[in-house]
């Protein structure tokens, strides 16, 4: 090994030695990392898979079925689950009866919400796909694909729930096993009974990933002596309210933005522009694995800080956060910009041609580097109003922006993306400079 690397090597390990906050950050941050990098990789090779089976408009009606459910999944699983994360992460120690009720109710609401909304799917889906969609083809497909709105809502919390725990090995794990099994039930799917079997085959999937989470979940309340009990657990509602509806506000503008961006392109462009955007933003999902996987380590992490009042750690873990994330996706985005032509063409001879939306695309990624270290700061100090507030702001200049440019397909949206996070990013740094938006308790610590 050449000098400089063992030399970086040693006053790392020196460094995590000297700070336990540290050391713990870094093994939840390499968990996370394996989990993503296992389960997103795998589902991108699924991806692939269906893509090179369908063509580009038949992956396109596949990836308007995926979208529209995931919208209504993540809206409530998302939630949830950063409200599960936040306060079993910060009551699992003091008052573990409390968290464990937390667990329950997260996981019987998610149960209830998932149903309700998947059933009203199922019974609007010939308004959406031949009215909002002006696709009646796709009508099948998407009361077929209902079951992935409940297996989402259920699967987004019971991520939250073992984040909270601070379970990454787990999600590790349970992240692996759903991934693989998504490649050959997704690709024998699609070529038995094209975008009806991969709908299935996502499905079923997702539901070997929830149950995989739901052991992983009981397992990891056992370690830390939290009991899970339904018995008396809708006490705590009041607390999930208060966090959640603004997390779920947030996400029904995000989501919606980016449902709404492809509905765009649907109408004004063919199912062939939403396949074409819909390959590349799988990559840049890839590339964003250490941002998003920071960003849910973090979390936890700074609310313990937090109810502690150590502002000190509450810096420090902001701090790391951002570099490592800068330092890991600087290089995949130049990586990525450099072979996007080759990248593309991983899904067929017709994509190739469209690597300028990759390129493009990949800019998202690199400002979300620098973004979710502060979007969880104001996650974890329960500051969301303002995230809502802020992508009240940013979701609509990406629908304006998508449907001025309309004419450019697939590169309208990839356009549209990268200004609207731009411009989201720029009001977090704002309201961070100001920290009286995020409420860091006075008293402070030396650093750990």
């Amino acid at each position: 090994m050449p000098a400089f690397l063992t030399d970086l090597v040693r006053r790392v390990r020196a460094r995590l030695r000297d700070s336990p906050l540290l050391a713990r950050m870094a093994r939840s941050v390499t968990w996370a990392l394996i989990g993503s990098v296992l389960s997103r990789g795998t589902a991108s090779l699924a991806m692939i898979i269906a893509a090179r089976t369908l063509g580009t408009s038949g992956f396109g009606e596949l990836a308007m079925v995926q979208s529209t459910n995931l919208l209504l999944s993540t809206l409530v699983g998302f939630g949830l689950g950063l409200s599960a994360t936040k306060n079993v992460a910060q009551h699992r120690g003091t008052d573990p009866g409390r968290a464990g009720r937390v667990v329950a109710l997260s996981e019987a609401i998610a149960v209830c919400a998932g149903a309700l909304m998947a059933a009203a799917l199922f019974g609007l889906s010939p308004l959406v796909a031949g009215g909002v969609l002006d696709s009646p083809e796709i009508e099948r497909s998407l009361a077929l694909g209902t079951g992935i709105t409940l297996l989402g809502v259920i699967n987004g919390t019971q991520l939250g729930i073992l984040a909270g725990f601070e379970a990454f090995r787990s999600i590790a794990a349970t992240g692996a096993i759903a991934g693989f099994a998504s490649m050959p039930l997704v690709g024998a799917g699609a070529v038995v009974r094209g975008v009806d079997g991969a709908v299935v085959g996502l499905m079923a999937s997702q539901f070997i990933g929830c149950c995989a989470n739901h052991v992983a979940i009981r397992s990891a309340a056992r370690r830390v002596d939290v009991p899970v009990r339904h018995g008396g657990c809708f006490q705590e509602w009041r607390m999930l309210l208060d966090f959640s509806l603004p997390a779920v506000l947030a996400t029904i503008g995000v989501v919606g933005a980016e449902w709404g961006g492809r509905a765009i392109l649907a109408r004004h462009g063919g199912y062939a522009e939403v396949g074409i955007f819909q390959s590349a933003y799988q990559y840049v999902l890839l590339v964003s694995f250490v941002p998003m996987n920071m960003g849910r380590a973090s979390v936890p992490l700074l609310a313990e800080r937090l109810s502690s009042g150590d502002s000190r750690g509450v810096a420090a873990v902001t701090r790391w956060a951002v570099r490592g994330n800068l330092i890991a996706a600087v290089p995949l985005v130049a990586l990525g910009a450099v072979a996007s032509p080759w990248l593309m063409g991983l899904c067929g001879p017709g994509y190739a041609v469209w690597w300028p939306v990759l390129a493009l695309l990949l800019g998202k990624a690199l400002l979300l580097a620098v973004a979710k270290p502060f979007e969880s700061l104001f996650t974890a100090s329960g500051a969301l109003w303002h995230v809502v507030g802020m992508v009240a702001v940013y979701c609509p200049a990406i629908l304006v922006i998508c449907y001025v440019l309309r004419g450019h397909g697939a590169g309208a949206l990839a356009v549209a993306n990268v200004i609207g996070f731009f411009v989201y990013l720029v009001m977090l740094q704002v309201l961070a400079r100001y920290r009286g938006h995020v409420r860091v308790p006075a008293r402070e610590t030396p650093l750990p």
